[in-house]
């Protein structure tokens, strides 16, 4: 054994170093778990931070759709409803005294958590109470809000006048170059004779709402002058010149509208304004006419602040008459939303959202009843007390059709109650109503009183998606997708057995039905419509919101019954497999039986609350 005394402790140095290399492999081993085991912590953090931000958008759509109760509600009934405006309002969609300065629906949604940094409660916390909630194992989110439309801000308009729509008169008219000055020569008999100018002066056009959101300036100026000497106009045949101002937003996007009226003359020495409304809304924005800077409300439709009396001599000046306009902000059609959420373990997900009210940007057809198409069109709106057309909004169905010359109240809004895009159409429309104007055919059957307003051109004022057939189709297609989406779509031959769904607890029918083909409206039923072939109005109906027809059919009634459509009527047929050909000769008749009720309705009852098409997410990112 002598000779392996030199190889003692040799044994030891191979399990010391053994020992160290396995030491080595089970370190790496522990660390490969250990940042496995962190990497898995970390992505389940940053889902549950993800899942927040998500929360955090879903509850601001909630808010918007109105489905949510303010916390601290404001006083007034009409306060408590929620639109994209007051989404964006500091004073409205945030609790008094926040401090946050952003918009962030805190007056809705209840942020319950302060973090260290902060005074006041910056997260709403997720799945527990906040009192349990900590940052390290919870989940919260916080939401700000942008108008991506700066509408708050200001607007641009212009105002000039309106050529092609003509009512009823007796009065041809022609206009400058400028559309600022009228010319009317009203004729009652060959020679004898009465002209009219009509000049209408530009205003300051550039409105800056700052906190004010109802903003007083001056809109236009109305200057008559008589320029012949004879008169015929009297009390028994007065002379009429109709007269339309187009008020056009620039900014912060274009809309149109038109303001229509009638100066009239019994006399040879005053004339008589009146409007068909002093109140207009479009986009969420109301323009009420004024008489003076402080809006002095004009509280009849024949105003009587608003006797011309003309001058002593044919060559004198013109008289004039100024009108203010009350103005409110447009409202917003797109919201940036963004919401950051907050996991566990110090994670953090921010989701940026473009949420857009719906399809069609809060624009309403201008007319209860709208005809949109090339001339040679067909309008039989019905016999003599069976029908009803009226453009004033939300109009009594069980009351008297308005008829006569102004005898509802005009701080209502109003729109034509048939509107048409050629002057072919509106004076086929015009020949069917009594008293039928001169030069119309000898039409047999017993036609109804002419409605008030008087029907019109509409359009330059209809909205875009109304402004071609190719825009048109465009809105068909989303409608159509939704309401396959739905289940509420019906092809060809098929018949809902509903149009709509009911909501038991608003009393109310929403939603999109889709029929691509034939389809008949009986029942009750409300939301959207689309009817790619022909609409038959069938027995005893009731339907409130809006209607699209693009078959060359058209509209036709049958049957006896009672029938009543609050909201939008839209006939504008178009060849969907020639689309660049534009819009074919609409056809609507009512001739069938039955009585009927076209009533316009300028609260947007046929969007707002429609949830398969508003308050959607244009897109998301991930930032």
């Amino acid at each position: 054994m002598g000779r392996f005394q030199n190889e003692r402790g040799a044994a030891l140095a191979s399990v010391v170093l053994i020992g160290i290399l396995l030491m080595i492999a089970i370190i790496a081993v522990l660390s490969t778990v250990s940042s496995h085991s962190k990497n898995v912590t970390d992505a389940y953090s940053e889902t549950q931070a993800y899942y927040a931000a998500e929360s955090g958008i879903q509850a601001t759509i909630n808010v918007l759709r109105g489905n949510t109760q303010p916390l601290s509600p404001l006083s007034g009934a009409q306060s408590q409803a929620m639109d994209y405006e007051r989404a964006i309002r500091l004073s409205y969609s945030n609790y008094d005294g926040d401090p946050s300065g952003i918009p962030r629906l805190s007056r809705w949604i209840n942020y319950n958590y302060t973090p260290a940094d902060l005074s006041y409660a910056d997260r709403v916390v997720v799945g527990e109470s906040a009192t349990t909630y900590k940052p390290s194992t919870g989940t919260a989110y916080k939401i700000d809000i942008t108008d991506m439309d700066n509408s708050l801000a200001g607007m641009v308009f212009t105002t000039r006048l309106e050529s092609t729509g003509n009512p009823s008169s007796i009065c041809n008219r022609s206009f400058n170059a400028g559309m600022t000055e009228q010319t009317s020569v009203c004729m009652d008999g060959p020679t004898a004779g009465v002209e009219f100018k009509v000049i209408v002066s530009q205003p300051s056009n550039n409105i800056n709402f700052g906190n004010n959101l109802n903003s007083t300036v001056p809109f236009v100026t109305l200057s008559v002058r008589r320029t012949l000497a004879s008169v015929p106009c009297t009390s028994m045949k007065p002379c009429r010149v109709p007269f339309g101002v187009v008020y056009s937003v620039q900014q912060p996007r274009p809309i149109s509208r038109v303001i229509r009226g009638i100066i009239e003359s019994t006399s040879s020495s005053t004339a008589t304004v009146a409007f068909d409304s002093y109140i207009y809304e479009t986009a969420g924005s109301q323009l009420r006419l004024c008489n003076d800077q402080t809006c002095t409300v004009l509280s009849t439709r024949q105003d009587s602040y608003a006797t011309l009396a003309f001058p002593a001599t044919v060559s004198s000046p013109p008289t004039s008459r100024p009108y203010y306009a009350r103005m409110s902000p447009l409202q917003p059609f797109r919201l940036r939303v963004r919401s950051t959420g907050y996991g566990p373990n110090g994670a953090v997900k921010i989701l940026e959202a473009v949420l857009r009210r719906n399809f069609f940007d809060e624009l309403t057809p201008p007319a209860a009843v709208a005809l949109i198409g090339a001339g040679n069109g067909q309008f039989f709106p019905g016999s003599s007390q069976r029908v009803c057309y009226t453009g004033i909004s939300d109009f009594d169905p069980d009351a008297t059709c308005p008829s006569g010359a102004f005898p509802v109240d005009s701080n209502i809004p109003s729109v034509p109650p048939i509107g048409v895009t050629n002057t072919d159409n509106l004076d086929t429309v015009n020949c069917s109503f009594s008293p039928r104007p001169p030069n119309c055919p000898n039409l047999p059957g017993n036609p109804p009183a002419a409605p008030i307003p008087a029907p019109a051109i509409i359009d330059s004022e209809l909205p875009p998606w109304l402004q071609s057939t190719e825009a048109l189709d465009q809105a068909v297609q989303n409608l159509r997708s939704t309401a396959q989406a739905a289940g509420t779509y019906y092809p060809s031959g098929q018949q809902p057995p509903s149009v709509g769904t009911y909501n038991a607890i608003t009393d109310t029918w929403n939603g999109v039905t889709f029929c691509d083909g034939n389809c008949a409206l009986t029942g009750n039923g409300g939301g959207i419509l689309v009817v790619t072939g022909k609409l038959t109005l069938q027995g005893n109906f009731n339907f409130k919101g809006l209607i699209i027809v693009t078959g060359a059919e058209g509209v036709v009634r049958l049957g006896g019954g009672t029938g009543a459509i609050i909201g939008n009527l839209v006939v504008a047929p178009y060849n969907s497999n020639n689309i660049a050909a534009g819009f074919l000769p609409p056809v609507y008749d009512m001739r069938g039986g039955g009585n009927s009720d076209f009533i316009y309705s300028g609260t947007s009852t046929s969007f707002n609350g429609q949830t398969a098409i508003s308050d959607f997410i244009l897109g998301i990112v991930e930032k």
